[in-house]
């Protein structure tokens, strides 16, 4: 080999060496999966009961949030009957930063689809609507909770009509 093919060599190579360690530093930048940065919720999906039932059923990090109140007397409505695990909450801001995936449902939707409204670019999870809210759940006949409704309501008419 001569001098001229050796330089030519050199350079070859280390253009070659350059390029490799661009491309293992750009590798070794990728994010992985698990260090992703979470990103603000921007929509939200209206879903039937039967949806939200396995909804309910398969996602560990799930707030079921009722809110009948913003409607009327919402304790007496949730005492009545929420759907599983519901908790009752009139303030949207109470989940802001939130990275759990959230149900919103009301009487009939239009209440809880105000609330999820409320709810996007301040949340990091999903947020679902149950369409037609606890009336499409009431007819569709699913299970509800009532935190003993019927009991209390026993021992409240009792005492009622004592008087």
């Amino acid at each position: 080999m001569d001098s001229i093919e050796k330089k030519t060599f050199t350079w070859l190579s280390m253009i070659i060496i350059v390029l490799l360690l661009i491309v293992i530093i750009l590798i070794l930048l990728q994010p992985t999966a698990g260090n992703e940065t979470p990103h603000l919720t921007t929509t939200y999906q209206n879903i039937t009961v039967p949806q939200a039932k396995t909804l309910i059923a398969t996602t560990q990090n799930l707030s079921v949030v009722d809110v009948r109140g913003l409607e009327g007397c919402g304790q007496c409505q949730f005492n009545k009957g929420h759907l599983p695990n519901a908790t009752r909450i009139e303030d949207p801001t109470v989940f802001y930063n939130s990275t759990c995936d959230i149900l919103v449902y009301s009487v009939e939707g239009s209440v809880g689809a105000r609330f999820c409204d409320e709810l996007m670019n301040h949340v990091y999870g999903n947020v679902y609507n149950l369409e037609g809210g606890w009336t499409a759940w009431e007819n569709y006949a699913e299970p509800v909770d009532n935190d003993n409704w019927s009991r209390w309501s026993s021992i409240w008419m009792f005492v009622y009509e004592g008087d």
